[in-house]
């Protein structure tokens, strides 16, 4: 956290159909962000200090509403996101437009360890697909539609 926030909160993501039929199995099936939460924890950061909100989300748009209902509560006056470097315009419209009549500023960050090339992005395989995705749903987020 290196002093930058009080407190981290992980998008608690979509549950997918196999999962939930895993756990209702009795299976443990860890989710994305409760891994997150244990890179963290063995990263140093103390398990008080790292959050998910329930309930599951979706999409950006709806990470952004989680985010604002949290804002409001706590009357933050400043959110860091940190997501991908190629998902940082489209999450910045998303989480702007979400956190809106808050009062509070959002700083978008892309995370230092993704390994993208948004300058090249057409050289990856990998980044050329999330790249050509990102670009369609930003186009639907200029236009208001995005969710």
């Amino acid at each position: 956290m290196e002093g930058y926030a009080p407190v981290i909160l992980l998008s608690p993501g979509r549950v997918e159909p196999s999962e939930a039929m895993l756990r209702s199995r009795g299976i443990r099936f860890p989710s994305e962000h409760e891994l997150g939460r244990d890179v963290l924890v063995q990263l140093g950061v103390p398990p008080t200090a790292i959050e998910s909100p329930a309930p599951s989300v979706d999409n950006t748009a709806q990470e952004a509403n989680l985010l604002r209902a949290r804002v409001l509560s706590h009357r933050w006056k400043r959110v860091i996101v940190v997501t991908s470097k190629l998902h940082t315009r489209r999450s910045g419209f998303a989480f702007r437009r979400g956190l809106e009549g808050t009062g509070a500023a959002v700083v978008m960050r892309a995370s230092r360890f993704d390994p993208a090339d948004p300058a090249n992005w057409w050289r990856s395989r990998a980044d050329f697909r999330f790249a050509s995705t990102e670009w369609q749903k930003l186009i639907l987020y200029r236009l208001g539609l995005g969710g």
